[in-house]
């Protein structure tokens, strides 16, 4: 009896490990773990490395061979060591952490995956969107076009329609729905008391850029039948662009593509160690480029947006609207007063109407008590002061555009300004 204990134990830790084993390939067949942004993935790789170790060492057993035994367990010590310092640069060091990493989102994300460009492209409606991090909640219900927004009824002859494009930041990121951009500036262009009624159309994104924008509006959203058409633009346009390419990202046949991304990004996704090796010791930049690489990128993505902003011009002839391209500077680049990258401006060259927020935003600034306290220090996303700041600052440009083009109104069937 005595003798059966031994093989009834060891008979269940085969069946623990097998289970174990296919909980480890489902995990990886259906991307759950490895999409999570916890330090879970890590380890699931590792547990995933350590499982291919094993299987190797059973190979090794079936043939005349008897060192299968310490080629395991030396492999587990190296792992195990491995994944000890895994632990340490990413509780203890904290640096080249992603951007959900920082904030605890729920979701690791793959920026070479274009899996979100239907929702960028033709977005859902009437679905709900919410998520909280750290800092704040997100919460928004869309409307029959899948913006967050309300449902617009049919367009008033007295109503100027401002269709707004943009990423997060028009979205509105940080703050409430009726507390983004896109509102502060609707209710201050209707205290003017012009004669007329401002509509402002929340066509913002989160994670969408001006390529994706400028198909929505012209596959989506011109039945708004917008007067004008503003596209707000930041610095992560840049680098969305560098990841995603531009225009020839849509394929003929309807499909998406990026760029192709480095052979060796799951590695880098995952693995902290690879992180540091690849901004530490090859001193690539956060986008995965060298210096002078990235730069030859930044100069095609300025100039590619610009064409965009170009198109856009060129639709609004045709579909009778006119297009302001925004330019919005980041906290870090309001503080430095100066934009990232020196030739940014060439984004607006040769567009008829444009805005430059980096003026308004530097003044408003440093007239605050606390000139942190316009954004979410660890998101980054302005907050519902920040947000106040842009509508007021694109507010007092806008309007002296609008007053300046008051033949523009006339045409459009509105009375003109005063």
């Amino acid at each position: 009896m005595t003798d059966m204990h031994p093989l009834k134990n060891r008979k269940w830790l085969i069946v623990f490990i097998k289970a174990i084993l296919l909980f480890l390939f489902a995990g990886f067949c259906n991307d759950y773990i490895l999409s999570s942004n916890s330090f879970l993935a890590t380890i699931f790789v590792y547990s995933l490395l350590l499982a291919a170790w094993y299987f190797f060492t059973l190979i090794l057993k079936k043939i005349p061979c008897n060192i299968h035994k310490e080629l395991f367990f030396s492999g587990l010590v190296l792992l195990v060591l491995l994944l000890f310092v895994e632990v340490y640069l990413r509780f203890g060091v904290k640096t080249h952490l992603d951007f959900g990493e920082i904030n605890g989102l729920s979701g690791r994300s793959n920026l070479y995956s274009s899996s979100m460009a239907d929702a960028y492209i033709a977005p859902k409606p009437s679905q709900v969107v919410s998520y909280r991090n750290k800092e704040f909640s997100f919460y928004r219900k869309k409307n029959d076009k899948g913006l967050s927004e309300k449902n617009i009824p049919k367009k008033d002859s007295a109503e100027i329609r401002i269709l707004c494009l943009g990423d997060s930041f028009t979205e509105g990121a940080g703050t409430s729905y009726d507390s983004s951009w896109v509102k502060h500036t609707e209710a201050l262009l209707n205290e003017t008391n012009r004669g007329n009624k401002f509509t402002l159309i929340n066509a913002g994104l989160s994670g969408s850029d001006p390529f994706f924008e400028y198909l929505l509006l012209k596959n989506n959203l011109l039945d708004y039948k917008p007067d004008w058409v503003i596209m707000n633009v930041n610095q992560s346009d840049i680098f969305d662009f560098i990841i995603r390419g531009g225009m020839e990202r849509f394929k003929s046949d309807g499909t998406v593509q990026y760029n192709y991304r480095p052979w060796w990004y799951q590695a880098y996704r995952y693995s902290y160690i690879t992180r540091h090796i690849v901004h530490d010791v090859f001193h690539l930049s956060q986008m995965l480029h060298t210096i002078e690489d990235e730069q030859k990128l930044v100069a095609r993505a300025i100039k590619e947006i610009n064409a965009v902003g170009q198109s856009l011009e060129k639709l609004g002839d045709e579909a009778g609207f006119k297009f302001v391209m925004v330019l919005q500077p980041l906290h870090s680049e309001i503080e430095a007063n100066r934009y990232l990258y020196n030739n940014y401006l060439h984004i607006i060259d040769n567009l008829r109407y444009t805005i430059n927020l980096m003026p308004c935003f530097v003044d408003r600034v440093k007239h605050l008590n606390d000139k942190s306290g316009y954004y979410w220090p660890a998101d980054t996303h302005f907050n519902t002061k920040g947000y106040q700041i842009m509508g007021e600052c694109i507010f007092e440009n806008l309007d002296s555009i609008l007053i300046a083009q008051p033949s523009s109104l006339e045409n459009l069937g509105h009375s003109t300004f005063k």
